[in-house]
């Protein structure tokens, strides 16, 4: 969970900087979120850690998403 805290922490640092300006300048009066492609479905406290954060990355602006992995995709 750390690890993907740390991730997590550090696209918003890039979101909320003038840094993805530079990256994407298209970007500018667009919303972003921040999405997750995940092999395995969320355990329970990872779950309990998406719930946590979701609020607080919408407050910030951004938007936070899971999403499974289909069966042989990304292989």
């Amino acid at each position: 969970m750390w690890l993907l805290q740390e991730k997590i922490n550090g696209y918003l640092v890039f979101l909320e900087s003038d840094e993805i300006l530079e990256s994407y300048p298209d970007y500018r009066g667009r919303s972003a979120k921040i999405r997750v492609v995940g092999k395995y479905p969320l355990s329970g406290d990872a779950s309990a850690f998406y719930m946590k954060m979701s609020p607080i990355i919408l407050e910030a602006g951004f938007g936070l998403e899971f999403r499974l992995l289909a069966e042989g995709e990304g292989s």
